[in-house]
């Protein structure tokens, strides 16, 4: 359950940074509702709003798996979800535009998807497991 919970600390963290980022870059901002893809504020919105369409779930299904004493490979994908995380943000942040692609950006996006999804199947393996133990 450790590694669940600082997993998902460590998102919450995030989601929060980028937030208090997002939050300064308008407060300089001219353009409030910026459209430029290369457009700072533009560019920390799409970063945080990705982060916030992200953590949540991911989150969940680390603490749902996390619940049991989950083997390694399920340890493995939150720790390898949350490292995505962090490269997608900071790949993005790199990029100084959403035009433009980056291999973290990239990396980040594939991985926490393929993360996301052996996630959700190890939080059915977990479901499976609990059932078996309430039958028996």
């Amino acid at each position: 359950m450790t590694t669940a919970i600082v997993c998902t600390a460590l998102l919450a963290g995030l989601l929060w940074v980028l937030s208090i980022r997002t939050s300064r870059l308008r407060g300089k901002a001219e353009n409030q509702i910026p459209t430029r893809t290369d457009d700072p504020l533009f560019v920390a919105m799409r970063v945080h709003g990705n982060a916030a369409e992200n953590a949540p779930m991911l989150s969940i299904l680390m603490l749902i798996v996390g619940f049991s004493d989950p083997p390694f490979w399920m340890l493995g994908l939150m720790v390898l979800a949350t490292a995505a995380r962090f490269a997608h943000a900071i790949g993005t942040i790199q990029t100084h535009d959403m035009a433009k692609e980056s291999p973290l950006r990239l990396g980040g996006a594939v991985v926490t998807t393929l993360a996301g999804i052996g996630l959700a199947v190890a939080a059915v393996v977990v479901a499976g497991q609990v059932a078996t133990e309430v039958v028996a």
